[in-house]
């Protein structure tokens, strides 16, 4: 019991790290409270990998990445937003389809590009399971020009 727990808090603070690594990259993500942080990220805790449903936090993040692809192929930028972030929540049904978005901060200019990128994709692929959807289903997307 005590070797699953430790495993277990491992691969959540594991989790936590690669959220941050998203948000810190303009990705999706947890981050902290001070900077756009997930306020589902202790919902979350417990799944994956711990409950045998396989590498639970890679497929995580690898659906992350997905997700922010699919909006960025319709995200329309212009020069004068590099350097600006725009943080927005996004809500997923089980399916990938965008069911609502929020913005959360930052300048309008960009978030304007941001929103009207999501109102455009409409759908992203369906989570692979319930443990990512429960990651996902409402996560913080930061729309960055670097």
């Amino acid at each position: 019991k005590a070797d699953a727990d430790a495993k277990a808090k491992a691969e959540r603070q594991a989790q936590q790290q690669g959220l941050d690594d998203f948000l810190n990259s303009g990705d999706i993500g947890g981050g902290s409270a001070t900077v756009g942080g997930n306020a589902n990220i202790q919902g979350s805790q417990g799944t994956g990998a711990a409950k045998g449903a396989g590498d639970g936090g890679k497929t995580g993040d690898q659906y992350g990445a997905l997700i922010k692809r699919e909006i960025q192929r319709r995200y329309v930028v212009e020069a004068s937003l590099r350097g600006k972030v725009c943080d927005i929540r996004l809500q997923l049904a089980r399916d990938g389809t965008i069911t609502g978005y929020q913005r959360v901060s930052g300048p309008d200019d960009i978030c304007t590009a941001a929103l009207s990128a999501i109102a455009r994709t409409k759908k992203v692929p369906a989570p692979p399971n319930d443990a990512v959807y429960s990651k996902y289903k409402s996560s913080i997307i930061g729309f960055e020009l670097k």
